[in-house]
């Protein structure tokens, strides 16, 4: 159930009836000027859960449209009763997919909105997530390049999944690739594949991912972790759709459809030479950002059942119930971790508790430790230590165009490749900060 920025679940009884609304006596109770004090009632018996509208002044809608009289409710309705809703959810497997507008947590679930991507289930009732979901929906089907910005384990991996699922690249599976995961030298025989003899160890040729995944979606995990000269042959990929493998000079033509995630901040390392600014522009032709989780709270018990219900089943224990106290104890953590550490902790919480409900202390023994730990207050700043950006960033230029200079023997030409700067913008700094070579070279 979902009211302003709180939620909450709500157990129905095996039998009975339910009553919502404003009124004091009832059920449910929903404090809203605008619900009626006997607004609708849910009846529970052997044929399912049953709604019936109690003749309210503002209506009660299912799956947006508007009830009158009784309707059955099946899985996963969504009933709104002005600014409230509330999703059915049953123990068992939904029966079928809801709206894509209420698509993020992965797993099979019982507890709130979702769409079926595959093998996966997606949760989704933030706001912000929401429009994120309807953007993706949009952009699926359209061949641009998405960056996806967000901290770690903020679910990511999930919205690269989804734009591919809705695409019509679905028929081939997705091909992922952390960018952090390898050491430079092994990614770009990863990325691009080698010919046999290309180096030590290259016993046979070998196509690269952006090869495999031609006809399909290529996900780069931790894009902002890749060497400036992975950087160029990945912008040419990009501008030219054809790959060159380490070792050969023929190009191999690819179709391929690029989705890029980062938890960095792109702009500024662009900013600072840290990576090319006509690589960000390709790759960022559509930008989703993810907010943590400590800003998507109303997602939160949804996924916290949805990743409980999931351990329990793999496990082969009965599904457990979430108190109201151990509710409130996830709700005040603050989410370091994001999604990732939610889903550890129902993981190990479904693991170690024998009860069938999981209470405030079961939370607390696991994340009180570090639940919201203050942070040391940084040193005070001596404002006498600025001097003007511009500067500063001068002098960091001249620094590193000397350097690449001194590395490169004064080849202008490798130097600005070391910086993944354009090789005019490398000449036209060099000779501006009087850096030219005193000796003419030849770049080959």
């Amino acid at each position: 159930m979902f009211g302003g920025t709180s939620s909450w679940l709500y157990p129905l009884p095996a039998s009975g009836d339910v009553v919502i609304g404003r009124s004091e006596s009832a059920n449910l109770r929903i404090d809203d000027a605008s619900v009626s004090r006997q607004h609708a009632r849910l009846v529970i018996d052997g044929d399912g859960v049953t709604l019936i509208d109690l003749g309210s002044h503002n209506g009660t809608f299912v799956n947006k449209a508007r009830v009158s009289g009784r309707r059955v409710l099946q899985p996963d309705d969504v009933i709104t009763i002005h600014k409230t809703t509330l999703i059915l959810h049953t123990a068992g497997v939904p029966t079928k997919s809801p709206p894509a507008e209420h698509v993020a947590a992965e797993g099979s679930v019982r507890a709130g909105p979702g769409v079926t991507l595959g093998a996966r289930r997606v949760i989704v009732a933030d706001p912000a997530v929401v429009r994120i979901y309807d953007l993706i929906e949009r952009l699926a089907p359209v061949d641009l390049p998405v960056l996806i910005t967000g901290e770690t384990g903020s679910g990511k991996e999930l919205v690269a999944t989804s734009i591919h699922a809705l695409s019509s690249r679905a028929s081939k599976p997705l091909i992922s690739l952390n960018c952090a995961a390898l050491h430079d030298s092994l990614i770009e025989s990863e990325l691009f594949g080698h010919e046999k003899g290309a180096f030590s160890g290259a016993v046979a040729a070998r196509a690269g991912l952006i090869e495999a995944a031609s006809g399909s979606t290529l996900f780069l995990d931790e894009v902002g972790e890749l060497a400036p000269a992975v950087q160029a042959k990945l912008l040419r990929v990009l501008e030219v759709h054809r790959v060159t493998r380490v070792g050969d000079t023929r190009e191999r033509e690819v179709d391929v459809r690029i989705v890029a995630a980062t938890n960095r901040d792109l702009e500024a390392d662009v900013a600072a030479g840290r990576f090319r600014r006509d690589l960000y522009f390709r790759l960022s032709a559509a930008t989703l950002h993810l907010p943590p989780l400590r800003q998507r709270l109303r997602e939160l018990p949804l996924m916290a059942s949805a990743f409980l219900d999931d351990a329990c089943r793999r496990n082969g224990r009965p599904l457990m119930r979430i108190s109201e106290g151990a509710l409130d104890v996830l709700l005040e953590h603050s989410w370091p971790g994001n999604v990732r550490e939610l889903k550890n902790l129902m993981q190990y919480l479904a693991a170690t508790i024998t009860s069938d409900i999981m209470l405030a202390d079961h939370v607390q023994e696991r994340i009180g430790g570090v639940q919201n730990t203050p942070m040391p207050r940084p040193a005070p700043i001596d404002a006498r230590q600025f001097r003007p950006l511009a500067d500063e960033l001068r002098e960091l230029e001249i620094t590193r165009i000397s350097q690449a200079l001194e590395a490169t023997g004064g080849n202008q030409t490798r130097a600005a490749q070391l910086l993944a700067m354009p090789v005019r913008t490398f000449f036209e700094k060099a000779k501006q900060y009087g850096l030219t070579p005193k000796k003419k070279r030849y770049d080959h």
